[in-house]
């Protein structure tokens, strides 16, 4: 399981203090860290959502300018080494079963590796048990086949015949031997790999079953009438069985020396000491002989019987040194003393006296019958070394077994408490640490997932997990809040957004309205361009007009005098006047015109500019009250401290841009003034050339008038050439005020021109300033 906080202690407790915040940036600060809240497990936190574009760049720039970042926490470098590859993507439960699972196997393989060994040993040691009783069977027959074949070689050497009581006792040691018989091959049916010697053994049996009545017929029979070859056969028939005896025995005790327990030691000790009775037999027969004969030892007899001692005395040296080198086992050390104290103390003794006897040609110290009641007891005392090194070795071989049985089922035990206490230990783990953690980890999955309203288990619990999900509850308590202001930002911010959006609303219209407004001033300068050059081409024609009335008053007054003389040219001068007159009159009257409509398009410009002020007006308005808003998120900036220091920058950043947005306004406002000043003149300018064409064209009217009461009162030119004279000198004088108000009409139409031509540089000014302002609003 891997989990990762994305949101620190600091971090909520950051979120939690929004009383400390402004309201604008607490919020938005505690839905960015709110939304953090959450652990991952292999899913990705949810991520604070950026703001929507009807936010308008300010608001971007502001939430970039904020310092809201995300709050994650780092692994450690350990853990990414460690969570990498195939334990990164198993789930806790499989993981921890799978160890359970590899902690079985192996709890498992070594318990079976151990009951494994424990077992073959116990089959190695109920092996060497068997073995160990087949010598024992094999040692026990043999004893029993020399016992039988000497009491017929003695019975066979015998002079005197056999009896019944004689024939049942052998019948007995018959018995005993077939017993022994049995018993041996049942030892080695219980062994392997000796199949070929229990054949041969088994093959003694029907033998001896030919051998024996022959054995008895031959010794019920006188000396002089026993076959010399019926008397050598028992002899070959019983060595042919030890032989095959001893072969099996051999065969036995090695398999026992490969199991290396000590048995084949025991084992060897006992065959050492059926070689300390089959010595002791080879020393006692030919006394037996002697004495039973009632003659003295032979020299060969003697050479016997001094061999088979040198014979005891080295195997019972061999056989008390394997004691020793075996510590002296307690069964055989017993058997030895008793052996060395009656048979190498007292039997001895009376065997020398015997043989002492026996070569003197003496009387013999015991009768037949006392020697065969003192020699047969003391050589089956020197059995008792075999039969405690054979029940030594049986002990020792069966204590292996029951060793390696107990180990067996001490490894199989523990397999089985091993398997028990695992299995015990994986269902306490799953039910105390797996199962609560798996459960936890469901619960924060669902907390990542944003469902704060589940409830967090295991919570009572006073170890590591119930500290555990207490922290998640925590956790889940500070996710509820942050989500609750999360919630509030985000009300707030659709508040704001909308409030963005009206703004920019308003900017939109009042763009327009101002393109509108310096289209239409625009519009405005251009006619009066065109009616100002109107103007002073009617001006410089009237100018020129008047010139020419002036020169025609000059020539009236000079023909005023003259005018006696050449009445004809007086009609001629009158009629040209007339004309000239009615051609002034009809100039003056376009420049009547021309000044209205100039006059209407100055009213026009005066409106405009009026409207351009309303309009700096607004703006005026509109800079104050983002003086405002950046004064107060000033204050608010300061109240944050420093988590409002960027918000603070912006709000400086808007207050100098309505500041600077005043004082263009304040620049287009003079600049308008002066317009308005400019245009208030040139419409007083054109109201007075319209007077002054107005009277001019009046006199042009006079002048008509006067030129047809000329025409018309020819007869009358002597009376009123002084009157002509007088008119002609008004004449001169009101042309003369004619070409000085052509003058000022040329004057005030470059005025008005120079005046359309700055008011259009003031609406290109006022367009730059406003595209500037509103894109500077834009930007923020």
């Amino acid at each position: 399981m891997q989990l990762r906080a994305q949101l620190g202690d600091a971090a909520v407790h950051e979120a939690l203090q929004l009383g400390e915040e402004g309201p604008e940036l607490g919020l938005h600060r505690a839905a960015q860290l709110g939304l953090n809240i959450g652990l991952s497990f292999q899913h990705p936190a949810p991520r604070v959502s950026s703001l929507p574009p009807s936010a308008g760049p300010m608001k971007r720039r502001l939430t970039r300018k904020s310092g809201l970042v995300r709050v994650s926490a780092r692994r450690a470098p350990y853990t990414r080494l460690i969570e990498t590859g195939w334990d990164r993507r198993m789930r806790i439960r499989a993981l921890f079963n799978w160890a359970m699972l590899g902690l079985a196997a192996a709890g498992a393989m070594a318990s079976g590796s151990i009951a494994w060994d424990h077992w073959q040993r116990g089959v190695a040691a109920r092996e060497a048990t068997r073995q160990t009783e087949a010598a024992a069977g094999l040692l026990r027959l043999t004893e029993k086949l020399v016992i039988e074949r000497g009491n017929y070689m003695i019975r066979v050497a015998s002079t005197a015949p056999a009896d019944a009581a004689l024939l049942a006792r052998l019948a007995g040691i018959a018995r005993d031997t077939d017993a022994a018989l049995a018993e041996a091959l049942t030892g080695l049916r219980g062994t392997h790999g000796m199949e070929e010697h229990i054949r041969r053994v088994e093959a003694i049996g029907p033998q001896l079953l030919a051998l024996r009545p022959a054995m008895n017929a031959l010794i019920q029979l006188a000396p002089d009438r026993r076959d010399a070859a019926q008397r050598a056969r028992p002899e070959q028939v019983y060595n042919t069985a030890l032989e095959t005896i001893g072969t099996a025995l051999g065969a036995s005790h090695r398999d026992i020396a490969r199991g290396g327990r000590g048995l084949d030691m025991l084992i060897l000790v006992a065959r050492l000491s059926w070689d300390l009775r089959d010595a002791a037999g080879r020393r006692i027969v030919p006394i037996s002989t002697a004495v039973n004969s009632g003659r003295a030892l032979t020299a060969p007899e003697l050479e016997t019987i001094a061999g088979a001692g040198r014979s005891l005395d080295l195997v019972w040296s061999q056989v008390r040194m394997l004691a020793a080198l075996m510590d002296q086992p307690p069964r055989l050390a017993a058997a030895i003393a008793e052996v060395q104290s009656r048979y190498f103390g007292d039997a001895t003794r009376q065997t020398e006296a015997l043989v002492t006897a026996g070569r003197a040609g003496s009387a013999y110290p015991l009768t037949p019958a006392q020697f065969t009641s003192f020699a047969t007891p003391e050589m089956q005392r020197l059995l008792l070394v075999r039969d405690a090194a054979l029940a030594e070795a049986t002990a020792l071989a069966g204590a292996e077994q029951a060793r390696e049985n107990m180990a067996l089922a001490l490894a199989l035990g523990a397999a089985v408490l091993l398997g028990i206490g695992l299995g015990l230990f994986a269902w306490l783990l799953n039910r105390r640490v797996v199962t609560p953690v798996l459960a936890i980890t469901a619960t924060v999955e669902r907390l990542a997932q944003g469902d704060h309203a589940v409830e967090v288990p295991f919570r009572d619990r006073a170890d590591e997990i119930g500290s555990m999900a207490a922290a998640v509850e925590v956790l889940r308590e500070r996710g509820l809040q942050a989500q609750q202001l999360a919630a509030a930002a985000a009300a707030e911010q659709a508040a704001k957004a909308a409030r963005a959006d009206r703004t920019e609303g308003l900017i939109r219209r009042f763009e327009t309205e101002v393109g509108e407004v310096l289209g239409a001033v625009a519009g405005a300068a251009a006619p009066l361009n065109a009616t100002a050059d109107r103007m002073g081409e009617a001006a410089e024609a009237a100018k020129t007009q008047a010139g020419a009335m002036a020169v025609a008053a000059g020539a009236a007054s000079s023909n005023v005098h003259t005018v006696a003389a050449s009445t004809e040219e007086l009609a001629a001068s009158i009629s040209e006047v007339a004309r000239q007159v009615a051609e002034s009159a009809r100039i003056a009257h376009r420049a009547a015109e021309d000044a209205r409509a100039t006059d209407a398009a100055v009213a026009g410009l005066v409106e405009v500019a009026q409207r351009i002020g309303d309009v700096i007006g607004l703006i005026n308005s509109i800079a104050s009250q983002t003086n405002l808003l950046a004064l107060n998120a000033t204050i608010e900036a300061a109240r944050a401290g420093d988590a409002g220091k960027g918000f603070a920058v912006v709000a400086g950043e808007v207050k100098a841009l309505a500041a600077q947005t005043a004082k263009a306004t304040e620049q287009i406002g003079l600049q308008i003034g002066a317009m308005q000043t400019e245009t208030g003149r040139a419409a007083e300018a054109i109201r007075g050339i319209g007077q002054t064409i107005d009277e001019l064209s009046a006199i042009a009217t006079q002048v008509a008038a006067a030129a047809e009461q000329q025409a018309a009162a020819t007869q009358e030119i002597g009376r009123a050439v002084a009157e002509a004279a007088t008119g002609t000198e008004e004449v001169s004088r009101q042309t003369a005020e004619v070409i000085e108000g052509a003058e000022t009409t040329a004057a005030a139409t470059a005025g008005l021109r120079e005046a359309s031509s700055s008011l259009s540089r003031h609406a290109d000014t006022l367009r730059g300033k406003v595209d500037g302002f509103l894109d500077t609003i834009r930007a923020a």
